[in-house]
């Protein structure tokens, strides 16, 4: 197709001409969706959470029914050592983080193991609930913010992991740590 040097030259100029303004446009075209990492150390414990920051769609909530499971920006919780909750423990570990509706305003955290097979669905029926109070009427937050948190009032002395997408917020006690260690 391009033969001798200045052929050469010019299949290359074309091309570069034609693939330089795709290339160039690719970042300012991308939709705001990026990965984050959020970690938090509390006293004897490392907890970090990476998740996508999806857009709030309101038009999603018909869809959620009873039962309905929340991948939560395709978030997974990684726990550098056991945590305490009250009399409970949750192994040290990687997790799959899922809220389960009630329904549209109550929702519950659940910490579900992440399958040895990369291929293999979790399995829901080991997942951990974590003790979650969901608030509504919330300023609306556009896109989906997960963090954790330390406690006050009630859940004082406790790690709190918060998502917060559209108007409602939820807040799950994730670790205890005003508890003396057994």
């Amino acid at each position: 197709m391009c033969r001798g040097d200045e052929m050469r030259r010019l299949c290359r100029f074309t091309l570069i001409q034609l693939l330089l303004p795709l290339v160039v446009s690719l970042p300012l075209g991308a939709h705001p969706h990026f990965r984050k990492t959020v970690t938090a150390k509390l006293p004897g414990l490392e907890i970090t959470i990476e998740y996508v920051t999806y857009p709030w769609n309101p038009s999603h909530l018909a869809e959620v029914k009873e039962g309905f499971v929340f991948h939560c920006g395709g978030a997974n919780l990684n726990l550098s050592a056991p945590a305490k909750l009250g009399s409970r423990e949750i192994a040290a570990g990687k997790y799959l983080l899922r809220a389960r509706a009630k329904d549209l305003d109550h929702w519950t955290f659940l910490l579900v193991p992440v399958p040895a097979e990369r291929d293999t669905q979790p399995d829901l029926t080991k997942a951990i609930e974590l003790d979650t109070r969901t608030l509504t009427g919330r300023p609306a937050q556009e896109h989906l913010y997960l963090d954790l948190q330390p406690g006050h009032g009630e859940t004082d002395g406790k790690g709190v992991l918060v998502l917060a997408w559209g108007d409602r917020q939820l807040e799950g006690i994730l670790a205890d740590f005003s508890a003396p260690a057994q």
